[in-house]
């Protein structure tokens, strides 16, 4: 008897982490299929690609379009080449409104000097590696290099921070976690974002790597 009871234990056991490892399965496959904001003209890279080509190829560069309190604040990518440590280059692509709108939300405005100041600093020759907090204004900012005539562009999908968990999960699952598990749900740092990866970040504020008219 005790050993029927041993073996029907097992095989809930069993059932139960089958269960779980198959809807895990499910919900991340179908959250790096989520559908994304895609850019015109420049390459979808991966933050892993993008690391990769940083410290190989000459002439390319890391380029952070978020906010400065993101770049400040939150910390922002760096890399390691030839024993050097080289920051990412803040160029907001939009800032902060002090103004809330509908939805309770400081607002953003459009940086109408970003392709400009780029310009500056940058030759439409060179490789302009771009990325934001979680993938959708890189496009904004890739777009706009490209019309501008910038030649070599690539976005990093899922950006610094990544995707939350539930970005692309089937409706079933995004019901069942945000109200069992509200904050796994949308948590950050989760989807293939440079941080998922754990690669270079920095806090610090070189001047060489601000946003130019701030430091000028």
């Amino acid at each position: 008897m005790l050993k029927k009871k041993l073996i029907l234990v097992f095989l809930v056991i069993f059932v139960i982490t089958t269960g779980l490892y198959a809807l895990e399965k499910k919900m991340i496959t179908s959250c790096y299929t989520g559908p994304l904001p895609v850019p015109k003209k420049a390459k979808v890279i991966t933050a892993l690609e993008a690391y990769h080509m940083l410290v190989s190829q000459p002439n390319t560069y890391l380029i952070d379009v978020r906010t400065r309190p993101e770049y400040q604040l939150i910390g922002h990518a760096c890399y390691y080449k030839n024993d050097k440590m080289y920051q990412a280059y803040n160029f907001p692509v939009k800032f902060w409104k002090p103004e809330v709108g509908k939805k309770s939300k400081y607002q953003k405005v459009l940086n109408k000097e970003f392709v400009k100041e780029i310009s500056k600093r940058f030759k439409k020759t060179d490789t302009l590696i771009i990325y934001c907090r979680s993938g959708d204004r890189s496009v904004i900012a890739s777009d706009l290099l490209t019309d501008a005539g910038f030649q070599n562009v690539y976005n990093i999908k899922y950006g610094f921070e990544g995707k939350p968990m539930g970005y692309g999960m089937p409706k079933k699952l995004k019901k069942y976690f945000k109200k069992y598990s509200p904050n796994f749900y949308v948590t950050k740092s989760r989807l293939n974002g440079w941080r998922y990866y754990g690669l270079c970040q920095s806090y610090k504020m070189d001047p060489q790597f601000m946003y130019p008219p701030d430091v000028e």
